[in-house]
């Protein structure tokens, strides 16, 4: 499955519903890449709904972010303010909806970890207790979209392993996620870590790659494949002391390439590797063979993100809606 992320927080205008829609078929109807699910960085039933209601939609991503993880301190008025109006708005479709409730975004990332590291889990849990008392927690799943900083090890995938420094946090993370039912999220960018191997590697171009697992069972001829397993084993390590975690469904909530400001960053290599990131999800991994939800990053650019010049394009549209 491809999902998308809306981001409409970092932008002087952001779309209209009608404008993300029309963006969303034109992408389906060129063959770029179907969309059956979205991913909203905030939690507002009227802008969320006109695009989850659709009925090519199936699934739906909203989120708490990092700083409500702060400043809210009663979880139950927050989710009947904010979230039970998105799952009301999508009762009694002719295309069920399956909900998820993301708290925070990498909130274990170096630039994160100081101020969010501590607060995650405590907050994972109180969020979950108002999902019980407001009778949604059969309804929506909660989840945490963590980062590839979580790992310690991650080259040959199967050395992957979960950082010292973030072994009890993401314990504990796993451990109420395998309770919950809920998939445990990350989120992906061979964009950064493009300076270590050759251009088709990190592209899904032709690659011879390398084997990896017992007898070198496994080949990577990608460096998605790769990160993501890295990842699957590092959780996977945690099943001695957490019965299920090596059961965990994954699920990419991020992943995308910028078309400018670096180098590599240009709209042809943002296309092959969209183009490679959708057949993933049909595909799977060397490890997770199979079909795969994969959230490309991100459906418009956000011109007014901070940080270095590619962040404000990974748009698969300009702000203006035109495709790159």
């Amino acid at each position: 499955m491809v999902g998308v992320n809306i981001g409409d927080t970092l932008t002087p205008t952001p779309w209209a519903p009608e404008k993300i829609e029309q963006a969303l078929a034109q992408a389906r109807s060129s063959g770029y890449f179907s969309c059956d699910a979205v991913k909203f960085w905030h939690c507002d039933a009227s802008r969320i709904l006109p695009t989850a209601q659709q009925d090519h939609i199936r699934k739906v991503m909203v989120h708490a972010n990092n700083h409500e993880m702060l400043s809210v301190s009663n979880w139950r008025a927050w989710v009947e303010a904010h979230l039970s109006p998105v799952v009301g708005g999508l009762r009694g479709q002719r295309v069920h909806k399956e909900i998820f409730l993301a708290v925070g975004n990498e909130a274990l990332a170096p630039w994160h970890v100081e101020m969010f590291g501590r607060k995650l889990v405590p907050c994972m849990k109180e969020v979950y207790t108002a999902l019980q008392q407001t009778g949604l927690s059969d309804r929506v799943k909660l989840v945490t979209p963590l980062e590839m900083s979580i790992l310690g090890a991650s080259y040959p995938p199967s050395a992957g392993q979960v950082a010292e420094a973030h072994l009890e946090v993401v314990s504990e993370v796993v451990r109420l996620l395998v309770r919950i039912g809920s998939p445990f999220c990350i989120n992906v960018y061979p964009f950064f870590a493009r300076e270590h191997a050759s251009r088709n590697f990190v592209l899904f171009g032709p690659d011879e790659g390398y084997t990896d697992g017992e007898g070198g069972c496994l080949r990577y001829t990608n460096m998605f494949d790769a990160q993501f397993d890295a990842v699957v084993t590092g959780i996977s390590k945690l099943k001695d002391c957490i019965v299920g975690a090596d059961q965990l469904e994954m699920v990419v909530t991020e992943v995308g390439w910028p078309t400018a400001g670096s180098d590599m960053a240009d709209k042809e290599s943002a296309r092959r590797f969209t183009a490679g990131a959708t057949l993933a999800s049909i595909k799977g991994t060397p490890l997770r063979p199979g079909r795969l939800d994969v959230y490309l990053f991100e459906l418009y650019d956000e011109c007014q993100k901070d940080g270095a010049a590619h962040e404000k394009h990974f748009g698969l549209f300009d702000i203006g809606g035109c495709p790159k």
